[in-house]
């Protein structure tokens, strides 16, 4: 994926000051998400990759209710751009350092302050123990054997 020379602020500042009508698809083009399978075999992927990281990481979930199709779009784009990986329309995953998950919290935290809006952003660290406690409904996947412990419910 290319990268922006941009930040995130920017790039919405743009789309503020131009006023552009934000009647775009609830998924604009070029923002599908994956298919089911491919998103959880990224999600069981990165559970394995945190199991061998350092205690300066943290999984990290990332969740918002953004209105404007532009600026979710934006968001969405800039979240990827940092690792996270999609999980649901609106729903992130990620393994971040400490530096980095202040820096998006930050960038977040901005673009909220940027245009008048009710929208929430949500970012949430995971404990090792909260993930080993994960349950996935609907899909059934072996949580256990992905982060190599046991505990884990799969409904």
């Amino acid at each position: 994926m290319k990268k922006s020379n941009i930040s995130l602020y920017q790039r919405l500042k743009v789309i503020k000051k131009n006023a552009l009508p934000t009647d775009a698809p609830l998924i604009p083009e070029g923002n599908e998400i994956a298919q089911l399978d491919a998103r959880i075999s990224s999600v069981l992927d990165l559970f394995k990759k945190y199991q061998k990281k350092k205690s300066t990481e943290m999984l990290c979930f990332i969740m918002y209710d953004i209105t404007d199709n532009k600026v979710r779009k934006e968001i969405a784009k800039f979240l990827i751009e940092k690792g996270m990986i999609r999980v649901q329309k609106s729903v992130f995953l990620g393994s971040l350092k400490a530096k980095l998950y202040q820096q998006i919290a930050q960038d977040l935290k901005e673009v909220q302050s940027l245009y008048e809006n009710n929208d929430s952003i949500m970012i949430i660290p995971v404990s090792e123990s909260e993930v080993n406690r994960m349950k996935l409904i609907g899909q059934q996947v072996d949580f256990d054997m992905a982060i190599k412990t046991k505990g884990s419910i799969i409904i």
